[in-house]
């Protein structure tokens, strides 16, 4: 049985917030971001299928807000791209920062009646009420990304998808040991949560695999995106001689950065590696008055949820994806990687690129099995802890 929620005044709030095609403008769905260095976004074939089983009308719906030039926005430029391939329309739904109306509009939006799928982020705790509630609502077909490698699809209404993000972190090590002339470098994590620990474990192992004797200092956020405290952190962090570092939350991108560039940035010897998006494309075609501190932004470290999601649509119309799976997606998905611009191309040399471009391949090829706090440390904390500090 459904379960029905009679509380008015959010769910007015939630319609509110529904934007479908033809009404509210959301970003565009064009210039998605690289999915590797040796296949950028615009040369992946996404192979879109004509005709397929994937009908009816689409919602997304995500905590916060759009406009993060990350996450959230690529996830609707995949469900944009999505519905125009197989011809259907969709919704939004930004239940912005208060965590005690989530479960409320999100069973108001399945009760609602109006949708075939609905697609969210795991971000706070989506994916969990997605994976408690998609059995009372088999005729509804649900997408959840960026969940833990370790979760579990038990309703056959559901597909998961998982990033194999250390991949990513890997490259990102790599590189930022190449660059760094102190030999200590840095990482500002969203929070102490096993995505980030990922993330770190896989920047850490291709640091070490590149220098084995480099230090690698890792500060975190507390979940919330405040670009003023990343920016105090990461600037304390370049005084104290690290001289790269992995900003690992998009929408607190421009606040490393600006450290960075008030510091002397490139011309210094300071770099920021950026993530989610491509951090430095971004600021320098959206945001003017952060173009010339974008300029520290060596490169960035892809998950490229938009190509992900046409990527499990389509495997799901050509029947290559089933639902009721979790379906792991990485550098070989062209999912993840290193994005490709000309500014990358200027500030790290041919040698670097070449060595980038070998582990890439390697990765792809499952020659290199990057370290993965879930594959490596199966997401026991203390062991994690134990060789990032050791």
């Amino acid at each position: 049985m459904k379960r029905t929620i009679a509380i008015v005044t959010l769910l007015t709030l939630c319609l509110a917030l529904l934007a479908a095609c033809g009404g509210t403008t959301p970003p565009p769905a064009s210039n998605p971001p690289a999915a590797s260095p040796a296949a950028p976004a615009s040369e992946v074939p996404a192979t879109p299928v004509e005709e397929g089983p994937i009908t009816g009308k689409f919602l997304y719906i995500i905590t916060d807000n759009l406009g993060d030039l990350g996450f959230r926005d690529n996830g609707l430029y995949g469900v944009q791209n999505i519905c125009e391939t197989f011809g259907t329309e969709y919704s939004v739904i930004e239940l912005g920062s208060d965590k005690s109306t989530y479960e409320v509009a999100f069973l108001d939006a399945c009760d609602s009646g109006e949708y075939a799928y609905i697609v969210t982020c795991s971000n706070g705790g989506m994916s969990d009420l997605v994976f408690k509630y998609a059995p009372d609502y088999p005729e509804i077909r649900f997408v959840t990304f960026d969940v833990g490698a370790t979760a579990e699809v038990t309703a056959d209404n559901v597909c998961a998808i998982n990033y194999r993000q250390c991949e990513g972190s890997f490259l990102a090590g790599v590189l930022a040991a190449s660059l760094t002339s102190t030999g200590t470098i840095g990482a500002w994590v969203f929070n102490e949560v096993p995505v980030g620990h990922d993330f770190i474990t896989g920047y850490i192992d291709g640091a070490r695999t590149y220098n084995p004797d480099i230090e690698v200092v890792v500060s975190y956020g507390n979940g919330t995106v405040d670009i003023g405290k990343a920016q105090e952190v990461t600037g304390t962090m370049f005084d104290s001689g690290i001289d790269v570092i992995f900003n690992v939350q998009g929408s607190t991108t421009s606040g490393t950065a600006t450290a960075c560039f008030t510091r002397g940035g490139i011309e210094n010897g300071l770099y920021v590696i950026g993530v989610d998006s491509d951090q430095w494309k971004v600021y320098t075609t959206t945001d003017s008055t952060l173009a010339e501190a974008a300029s520290v932004i060596a490169t960035s470290m892809l998950k490229n949820v938009t190509y992900s999601l046409e990527y499990l649509f389509n495997g799901i119309a050509d029947g290559s994806i089933e639902w009721g799976t979790l379906v792991s997606m990485g550098i070989a998905e062209q999912s993840i990687g290193l994005a490709s611009n000309e500014h990358f191309d200027e500030v790290v040399s041919a040698d670097v690129h070449a060595i980038l471009n070998d582990y890439t391949a390697q990765i792809s090829e499952g020659k290199i099995e990057p370290k993965g706090f879930f594959t490596h440390f199966n997401a026991d904390v203390a062991a994690f802890e134990a060789w990032k500090n050791g």
